[in-house]
C-alpha cells in the first residue's frame, strides 16, 4: 500500500516508544515482533509533544518528496505528517474520563489466539494509578475489531459516520 514501509509506523507506533515506553508492549511469534499495543496516558500532552518534538523532523523526510503517492491513503499520511498537527488536534474530541488513547495491531497469524487480550491486559496493568480511562477509534466496518474491543471491556462512547470512539475505565 505504501512505497515507504515505515510511513504508518512512524506516525502510529514509533512516537509512543519515545513519549512513554512504559505503556508500549510487543507480541512475538517465533521471536519475531508480530503485534503491539501502544498508549499515551495523556492524549492532549502527547499531541502537543508530537507537534513540537516528533513531526517536525519527520516532516523533513517527506517534504519535497517528488514521487507520487502509491495510494490515496499514502497521500493522506504524507499530508498528515507534513501538515499541522494542530489541524488534527482540533478535530480530536477530548474525553475527560478517558484521557489516554491506544493503538493495537496484530498480524493475522496472531489474531484469534489470545494475544490481543494479553496485550490489553499488560497495558491496563501498567496504567493502574496513571489514568482514569482509555479511548480508541475503530472503523465502523471493522466488525471483528469492534467485537474484540467489546469482549475486553470497551464500550461505545461516540459514533461517527466512519466509526466509533470506544472507551474503557482503568
Amino acid at each position: 500500500m505504501f512505497d515507504d514501509p515505515y510511513l504508518i509506523g512512524q506516525y502510529y507506533a514509533a512516537p509512543y516508544m519515545f513519549f512513554d515506553r512504559d505503556t508500549c508492549f510487543i507480541a512475538e511469534e517465533n521471536s519475531i515482533p508480530s503485534g503491539y499495543v501502544v498508549c499515551a496516558v495523556d492524549t492532549l500532552k502527547f499531541k502537543q509533544w508530537m507537534a513540537k518534538e516528533w513531526l517536525p523532523s519527520l516532516a523533513l523526510r517527506y517534504t519535497g518528496v517528488t514521487k507520487a503517492p502509491k495510494t490515496k491513503l499514502e497521500s493522506l499520511m504524507r499530508g498528515r505528517i507534513c501538515g499541522s498537527i494542530s489541524d488534527n488536534e482540533s478535530q480530536t474530541p477530548h474525553y475527560a474520563d478517558y484521557p489516554a488513547h491506544l493503538h493495537i495491531d496484530l498480524l493475522p497469524s496472531l489474531q484469534g489466539k489470545g494475544q490481543g487480550k494479553a496485550l490489553i491486559e499488560a497495558l491496563f496493568s501498567s496504567l493502574k494509578g496513571k489514568t482514569s480511562g482509555v479511548h480508541l477509534l475503530v472503523n465502523l466496518d471493522n466488525e471483528r475489531a469492534v467485537g474484540f474491543y467489546q469482549k475486553v471491556g470497551f464500550t461505545v462512547l461516540q459514533e461517527f459516520i466512519f466509526g466509533y470512539i470506544m472507551g474503557r475505565k482503568v
